[in-house]
């Protein structure tokens, strides 16, 4: 990983049809990025990308959702291209090989986590947040179909920095789990992990060589 996530961002993203937003939120300092496209607000597609080259990234449901739409929008798609996209993810269950053919674009590399891989059953992120206590329970605020107000967008930029909350809690609450996966992957990026693997293939060729010999 490129940071520990001790130092990780947490990462959502809102899509309307005259709105998108993506939300980061410091695991450490607690401090949040919104990064907006509207009407009001041209989007920082260089600040976009430093974030998810820089850092690891930690979301909810957000390899099949979050991820090829923030592709999209670095892929430099307008408001109205990247709702459709989430619509079909949403309604059609595309997954993002089929959305980023679909649409040609490029799907991001970048390391990032998705809770729910880890997270016990398949629950939403509101139902986890009321099985942990979170503190602001909250639905969408604005009709996933509408056209938003100035105001609105305010509505739904601080309804999703509650999800970035919620998100965090759980992060905090599976950090067993996630310590573990951590440990795996740097064991991997090493190459401990081969070793292992080629140590235990050389103890079953030496046995067969035994074997052979008797």
């Amino acid at each position: 990983m490129k940071t520990s996530l001790a130092d990780a961002a947490l990462f959502d993203t809102e899509v309307y049809i005259n709105y998108f937003l993506a939300a980061f939120k410091s695991v450490k300092t607690g401090k949040v990025l919104r990064l907006e496209k509207s009407d009001r607000c041209v989007l920082d597609r260089k600040k976009l990308r430093q974030v998810l080259d820089e850092y690891c990234t930690v979301g909810f449901n957000s390899i099949p959702f979050d991820i090829p739409i923030v592709s999209a929008a670095l892929a430099g798609f307008s408001n109205k291209p990247l709702k459709q996209i989430a619509n079909e993810i949403i309604q059609e269950d595309a997954n993002p090989w089929e959305i980023s053919r679909a649409y040609d674009f490029q799907l991001i590399e970048c390391d990032h986590v998705d809770l729910i891989e880890i997270a016990p059953g398949q629950n939403s992120l509101k139902i986890y947040n009321g099985k942990m206590h979170g503190r602001r329970m909250q639905d969408l605020p604005v009709d996933e179909d509408a056209v938003l107000t100035h105001d609105e967008m305010d509505v739904v930029s601080d309804y999703c920095v509650n999800d970035l909350a919620a998100t965090g809690l759980l992060m905090q609450t599976l950090k067993e789990q996630l310590t573990l996966r951590e440990q795996m992957i740097q064991a991997v990026r090493s190459g401990s992990t081969l070793q292992i693997g080629c140590a235990n293939c050389r103890g079953r060729d030496q046995e067969r060589v035994e074997a052979a010999n008797r």
